[in-house]
């Protein structure tokens, strides 16, 4: 198992530690989410965890998961708000917002070419999905998921 305080990247999924970024910066956890062009004030909607796997972070289109789980402590994920139109590759995409008040581990779902289970420190960490640039809409470049 690799251990990680700061931050680390597990398939399509980026985690960076904002506790110990304010914290190396002197800065507070708003000002090191927008290190990340992350605003925090956006992350209210509750995620519930799944029965079998825990908090899920990322999905991917071969259908495998990433997802957070704690065997001693407490994970509290949200999500940034979801808008009426947006569509389920907008909501796959948005920031999350993870406070691990023990330790975490982030597990891999799948059966092989499996990542390795990576153990996360406490802290409020920023959960992002890999996008990559999409289409140009209204002279506005969109994000896209990631494909493996």
């Amino acid at each position: 198992m690799k251990n990680t305080d700061f931050s680390v990247r597990q398939g399509d999924v980026l985690l960076f530690n904002l506790s110990a970024v304010a914290e190396k910066f002197n800065t507070d956890l708003a000002g090191a989410a927008k290190m990340f062009n992350a605003d925090l004030s956006s992350m209210t909607t509750i995620m519930s965890p799944d029965a079998d796997k825990g908090h899920i972070v990322a999905h991917s289109e071969t259908g495998h998961d990433h997802a957070l789980n704690s065997d001693t402590g407490t994970i509290t994920l949200t999500r940034e708000v979801t808008k009426p139109n947006d569509t389920e590759v907008d909501i796959d995409l948005k920031d999350m917002l993870a406070i691990i008040d023990n330790t975490a581990r982030l597990d891999h779902y799948r059966d092989n070419h499996k990542h390795e289970t990576v153990a996360l420190g406490s802290g409020t960490w920023l959960v992002r999905p890999q996008r990559v640039a999409g289409t140009v809409i209204e002279g506005v470049q969109k994000a896209r998921k990631a494909a493996d």
